[in-house]
């Protein structure tokens, strides 16, 4: 999914406090139980306040799967998005994905899809001013890759930034969807999302 499409989605309106509103428990051993042990919680970021809760289900887009060359989501099996999370007065919006494919194979191909020079022409096509790769270093040596868009707001010279970096665990493909209002979101906010969802998705393979 683009980073444009991804974060739009993001940022849906109504206000939730309640730690209630994060995603809830699935039978173990199931995409839905990876997902619901991986995904953000209200709690993982201090300071920052529920926008939004947990959903469940596919939001295919397959014009930008089409485009940049990822996997049809009509393949995806499991695919849950957690709390949206908000900080500095609404400016930073943030919130995890994980979906499941039928393979590993497959998630690292639409991860690298989106992450590669075609998927940053396809950020440019469906409305970004620029785009520019990023990669996060994760504990042990990992990485997280994936694009951000500088979008031109409603009124100049306003810019949103819009990044979405993920990884790889198992057939499992998980985001960080971040977008910051007049700034991107700070690297290290970032930093400390990615490495709290690839600890839980190690911890949760049992790896």
């Amino acid at each position: 999914m683009c980073a444009l499409v991804g974060v739009a989605a993001i940022a849906t309106s109504g206000c939730a406090s309640s730690a209630a509103r994060d995603a809830p428990a699935a039978p173990p051993s199931s995409p839905a139980a990876f997902s619901t042990a991986v995904n953000l919680r209200s709690g993982d970021l201090p300071g920052a306040e529920v926008g939004a809760p947990a959903t469940i289900g596919r939001h295919p887009n397959a014009a930008f799967a089409a485009c940049d060359g990822g996997v049809n989501p009509s393949l995806v099996v499991y695919e849950a998005r957690s709390v949206l999370l908000m900080t500095g007065h609404e400016s930073e919006l943030l919130r995890s994905r994980v979906t499941t494919w039928p393979s590993e194979r497959l998630a690292r191909r639409n991860l690298t899809a989106l992450a590669a020079k075609r998927g940053a022409r396809c950020e440019l096509h469906y409305g970004g001013s620029s785009v520019a790769r990023v990669t996060i270093e994760l504990p042990g040596g990992a990485r997280a890759v994936g694009l951000r868009a500088a979008v031109p707001g409603q009124r100049a010279p306003e810019v949103a930034y819009h990044d979405i970096v993920g990884f790889v665990s198992g057939p499992a493909e998980v985001v960080l969807t971040a977008a910051g209002f007049g700034r991107p979101v700070p690297a290290q906010t970032e930093r400390h999302l990615l490495g709290v969802l690839y600890r839980r998705a190690t911890e949760a393979r049992g790896t």
